[in-house]
């Protein structure tokens, strides 16, 4: 049985892109009939799921940052030569995954935000001990905090070339790695986060234009004055310009 003092001491930092994802789950099961989903609403439907698929990814990107250290403590505390036995009784993956969670781990112990910015895979090939420390510090420095989605194919080719000595550390095709992929990537990003956007204005629009329509049934807001209704009409009018401006910058994004 877990104990719940310890449950409530120690806070998972994981849980913040869970919540998040709940959160979404939520707002759809809310807001939207699947069996009925029409035009833009069902476009953001499917943005919505796609959006809590990459918090619960980016969870898991995290827990195996954190069980890669409580793996690589574990390593260092049993006796030599019963650490495989050990993983075979406690963790439901193999010994490969295992080494691939403690790469992680290591590579990434000074710079645990470095595993959101990484698919998996890629975190795997990277933080292995046989690939080059410089080209990994050259790749993790390159990214600057911005999520990235390199091609495998792309990062083993430009492994192979920097290891026979046909490119060097600094030049375009390790930099063009990593810049055409991470501005890709930023720009959906970008593009999710403009229509989550738009969708909570329009939603308080919605509920701002509500209390426009029955105002005139409410005598205590009558009574507080002839400027109440141009009040009510600025805030429609300031939601219904953001709306405009969210448009504009999504257009912009498109033509890009």
């Amino acid at each position: 049985m877990r104990n719940q003092k310890i449950v409530e001491k120690y806070v998972d930092p994981s849980l913040d892109d869970l919540k998040e994802a709940v959160f979404l789950r939520n707002y759809r099961g809310g807001e939207y009939d699947i069996h009925s989903l029409r035009g833009e609403n069902k476009g953001l439907y499917i943005e919505s799921v796609a959006e809590e698929i990459h918090l619960r990814l980016n969870s898991i990107k995290k827990q195996i940052f954190e069980i890669g250290g409580l793996l690589y403590s574990v390593k260092r505390l049993v006796e030599k030569g019963t650490f495989c036995d050990w993983i075979k009784d406690n963790f439901p993956f193999s010994h490969k995954t295992a080494n691939n969670y403690m790469n992680v781990y290591k590579a990434c112990l000074g710079l645990p935000e470095i595993v959101d910015m990484f698919k998996p895979s890629i975190l795997y090939e990277i933080t292995n001990p046989k690939f080059p420390e410089e080209l990994r510090e050259e790749i993790f420095s390159s990214v600057k905090g911005q999520v990235v989605d390199l091609d495998k194919k792309e990062l083993l080719e430009v492994l192979v070339k920097y290891q026979k000595g046909e490119i060097a550390l600094k030049s375009s095709k390790v930099r063009n790695l990593i810049r055409h992929q991470k501005d890709e990537q930023i720009q959906k990003r970008y593009e999710i986060e403009l229509k989550a956007a738009k969708r909570d204005i329009a939603k308080r629009l919605s509920t701002v234009k509500k209390l426009n329509e029955t105002k005139d049934m409410e005598p205590l807001l009558t009574n507080r004055g002839p400027n109440i209704a141009k009040k009510y009409k600025e805030i429609e009018e300031m939601l219904e310009g953001f709306i405009g401006k969210v448009n504009i910058t999504l257009d912009h994004l498109h033509q890009n």
